[in-house]
């Protein structure tokens, strides 16, 4: 799955809370609202079956969205805030447990989402192929 993005007018003034849910994980940002022209910070917290994670994000004065990325695979979400300022890696499955493969991802609260998924080609190699691959020693 790739790049979801999750923006919200930063500069309405009035506290904001949103966030992105795919599958069994949350991931919540809140923000108190600012002044147009100050910086913000958002707290951000998402949840899994597997735990708990807390940050926060600073949303800068000249900012009108906050983007959220999520990177995910099978066993972890790469969750990214505010351009990368918070990043962090929710557990999202144990050891041999499966995401369902229809797995939904839904945007909720105080929003306005662009929502953009890519596919990820299989990123595993064969053996054959790796002992196949041009080597440059020295």
């Amino acid at each position: 799955m790739g790049a979801p993005s999750s923006p919200f007018d930063a500069h309405a003034g009035g506290p904001a809370t949103f966030g992105v849910r795919l599958g069994p994980t949350t991931c919540t940002l809140a923000s108190p609202g600012r002044a147009p022209g100050e910086a913000a910070t958002v707290a951000v917290a998402c949840a899994s079956p597997l735990g708990a994670w807390e940050d926060a994000a600073v949303v800068l004065a000249g900012e009108r969205d906050v983007e959220v990325r999520v990177l995910t695979d099978w066993t972890f979400h790469e969750v990214f805030v505010a351009r990368g300022r918070v990043a962090m890696t929710v557990a999202a499955t144990s050891d041999g447990d499966e995401l369902p493969a229809d797995m939904a991802f839904a945007v909720f609260g105080d929003a306005r989402a662009r929502v953009e998924a890519y596919a990820v080609a299989d990123i595993a190699a064969s053996e054959a192929e790796v002992r196949e691959a041009p080597r440059f020693l020295p």
